[in-house]
């Protein structure tokens, strides 16, 4: 039997060019693999693509009673689809301080024995739901302008709502571009970037011009900048290419691209590895994409980052950073507990 499936976002202010913020959504026949709807790919690489196959509409009116039919009503559970997710099991509760501590120890280890070069660490903050899922996505749509604001519910994946600042991919008008969003200071510190820092944010550079060489040509890299993220700021560098008249398989291409280094690691296979035996979660969707599809060269994916799965009576924050052999475990703690504003549901 198909099952329904429903999405809603908002692309960032700079990416409606000036524009008041609108908000988009759909709801329709979920399928696996990469179609014409809005596509969802969880974080590993051999889960399926999954598309919500749906027009994208813009009025706005009932939205809220489409939340309610698939989040729930406040902190009930929706009338669609109950059953459970099927890409994970559910946490039973939050990464303890002491446990990441000690997961972080052991991932430092690895690196400094040469295993990898990085590996990016989460933990899972289980929060009581205080308000709707709707009153959530909107007031995400307030607090944060950059941010690419989403939720979606399938059947497969479960439900989730976010704001990403970080942008996995955008082709239009036979232009491809993407960013290296890596290395990460509080907003409010006046620290400068240290060796740490840049040099993670190099390597995931490094990363997407080799990936984008091996398809395409002409790949430009902009000067590294700093993009502010809500409680934190990031080290930002533009990458873009030409695909003008290239024939690629862009399934293949995003599965060997998603997850970066920016959510993995490097090497990446090894990096993954690492990750689901240290991690007590399943990541399911978190480090992985989400976005609108046209075709196959007119998408705008973006990563699935700073977001929570809503599951009655809790919903589980995911959060995670970047760790390389000069890390250490209780500042990289520090950067993993959210502020009072970060996707604050109460």
């Amino acid at each position: 039997m198909d099952t329904i499936g429903f999405f809603a976002f908002s692309l960032p202010e700079t990416q409606n060019k000036g524009s008041k913020r609108e908000v988009i959504w759909g709801e329709g026949i979920m399928r696996t693999g990469l179609h014409k709807g809005f596509v969802i790919k969880p974080f590993l690489p051999e889960t399926p693509y999954y598309t919500i196959i749906s027009e994208f509409n813009k009025l706005t009116d009932g939205l809220d009673s489409k939340f309610e039919e698939y989040f729930g009503k406040g902190r009930q559970t929706g009338i669609r689809d109950r059953r459970p997710a099927t890409i994970g099991d559910e946490p039973s509760e939050s990464t303890s301080k002491e446990d990441y501590i000690i997961g972080a120890r052991h991932i430092i280890d690895v690196l400094k024995k040469g295993a990898c070069d990085k590996i990016v660490y989460s933990r899972l903050i289980q929060k009581e739901a205080g308000c709707s899922a709707y009153e959530l996505f909107n007031r995400l749509c307030g607090m944060y302008p950059w941010a690419y604001v989403f939720a979606f519910h399938t059947r497969a994946t479960g439900s989730w709502i976010g704001a990403s600042p970080e942008l996995l991919m955008e082709a239009t008008e036979g232009n491809l571009h993407t960013m290296a969003l890596a290395g990460t200071l509080r907003a409010d510190s006046k620290e400068h970037w240290d060796l740490k820092n840049r040099e993670e944010h190099n390597m995931v550079v490094r990363y997407i011009d080799e990936i984008l060489s091996r398809y395409f040509t002409d790949c430009s890299i902009s000067p590294t900048t700093e993009k502010p993220a809500g409680p934190v700021r990031h080290l930002l560098t533009h990458i873009s290419s030409s695909i003008h008249g290239k024939h690629v398989d862009i399934e293949q291409f995003l599965r060997e691209f998603s997850p970066s280094p920016a959510l993995a690691g490097l090497p990446k296979s090894r990096a993954i590895e690492e990750i689901v035996n240290t991690e007590k979660h399943t990541r399911d969707c978190y480090g992985g994409f989400a976005g609108p599809c046209i075709d196959e060269s007119n998408f705008t994916f973006f990563v699935n980052l700073r977001s929570i799965k809503w599951r009655y009576p809790y919903c589980n924050l995911y959060v995670g950073g970047g760790l390389t052999p000069l890390s250490d475990p209780e500042t990289c703690l520090l950067y993993t507990s959210p502020s009072p504003r970060d996707l604050s549901t109460s």
